[in-house]
C-alpha cells in the first residue's frame, strides 16, 4: 500500500512513483497535481489492484495511461471533473469490480462503458444526469452486489430495471423520486440485505413490501415523510434487521412502535426526532 494525498504534493514526488513496481494499492486522494505525467508513471505499475484519485486533479484524458492494468480491481474516482469520456478508458480492465463515481461529471452514458466489466460495487451518488434511461444498462450488469444512487434522477420507472440484479446485496437510493410502487419490485431480489430509502416518497405501501424481503438485515427510512405509524407495524416480521432508521418519522408514536418488539436482533435503532416517549422503553 501507498499512500501519497494532500495538495502538498510536487511533480517531482510524484515522479517517486516509478520505484514502486510491487505496490497493489495506491492512493492519491487530494493530489492536486495528479495529471498526465503522474497517469504515465501509474500506468506502468502492472501489479496494481486497486487506484484511490479521491478529490484529485485527474483529467478525462489521464485515464487513457491506465488502460494496461490488467490487474486493477477497484478506481475511486469520487469528486473529480471525471466524465464519460474518461469513464470509456476503462472498458478493458476486465477485472475490474469496483467503480466509485460519486460527485463525478458522469451521465447516462457513462453505463455503456461500465455494462461491459464484471462489476460488483458501482457508486453513483450525487450524479444529477444519472436518471431511467440509464437503468436498463445497470440492470443487465449481472454481477452487481452493491448499487448506490443517492441524489440521482431514479424514478418508480426505473425499478423494474433493477429488479433483474439478482445478485444484488445493497441498494442505497437517498432522496430518489420513488414511492411503495417502485420499491415492491424489489421482491424480485433474493439476496437483497441492506436497503437506504431516506428522504424519498416511500409511503406505507412500500412498508408492506417491505416487510416481505426476507434477508434484509439494514433499513433506514429516516425522513420518509408519507410513512404512517400503521406503517411502521409491517415491520415487525423483518426479525433478521439489525439496523433500522427510522429518523424524523413524526407520526411514529409510542402505541405502533410497541408492535417492533419483535426485531430482536437489532444492534442499531436511531429513533431521533420523532414522538417516542420513555412509555417505549419497555420494547
Amino acid at each position: 500500500v501507498a499512500r501519497f494525498g494532500g495538495p502538498g504534493l510536487s511533480n517531482a514526488a510524484l515522479a517517486s512513483l516509478s520505484y514502486l513496481k510491487k505496490v497493489k494499492r495506491l492512493d492519491l486522494t487530494g493530489a492536486t497535481v495528479v495529471g498526465d505525467e503522474t497517469l504515465k508513471i501509474v500506468g506502468q505499475l502492472s501489479n496494481l489492484e486497486a487506484l484511490i484519485l479521491r478529490l484529485s486533479a485527474v483529467k478525462d484524458s489521464d485515464l487513457e495511461h491506465i488502460k494496461g492494468l490488467s490487474k486493477l480491481r477497484a478506481i475511486d474516482l469520487r469528486n473529480t471533473n471525471v466524465s464519460d469520456a474518461g469513464i470509456a478508458h476503462l472498458v478493458g480492465l476486465k477485472a475490474l469490480v469496483d467503480v466509485q463515481l460519486e460527485k463525478t461529471k458522469v451521465t447516462n452514458k457513462c453505463l455503456e462503458s461500465l455494462k461491459a466489466l464484471p462489476l460488483k460495487s458501482l457508486n453513483l451518488n450525487y450524479n444529477t444526469e444519472i436518471s431511467d434511461e440509464a437503468m436498463s444498462a445497470i440492470g443487465s450488469i449481472a454481477t452487481l452486489e452493491q448499487l448506490q444512487l443517492e441524489a440521482t434522477r431514479l424514478t418508480d420507472a426505473g425499478m423494474p430495471e433493477l429488479a433483474k440484479l439478482k445478485k444484488l446485496k445493497r441498494l442505497s437510493c437517498r432522496l430518489a423520486d420513488i414511492t411503495g410502487a417502485g420499491v415492491a419490485h424489489l421482491a424480485a431480489l433474493p439476496e437483497l440485505a441492506r436497503l437506504e430509502l431516506r428522504e424519498t416518497s416511500i409511503d406505507d405501501e412500500g412498508l408492506e413490501a417491505i416487510s416481505k424481503f426476507p434477508k434484509l438485515t439494514y433499513l433506514d427510512i429516516g425522513e420518509c415523510r408519507l410513512v404512517t405509524g400503521d406503517g411502521i407495524t409491517k415491520l415487525s416480521k423483518l426479525t433478521n434487521l439489525t439496523y433500522l432508521e427510522l429518523r424524523q418519522i413524526r407520526k411514529l408514536r409510542d402505541d405502533s412502535f410497541a408492535e417492533l418488539g419483535t426485531l430482536t436482533n437489532l444492534t442499531e435503532l436511531i429513533l431521533e426526532s420523532t414522538k417516542i416517549t420513555t412509555e417505549s422503553v419497555p420494547t
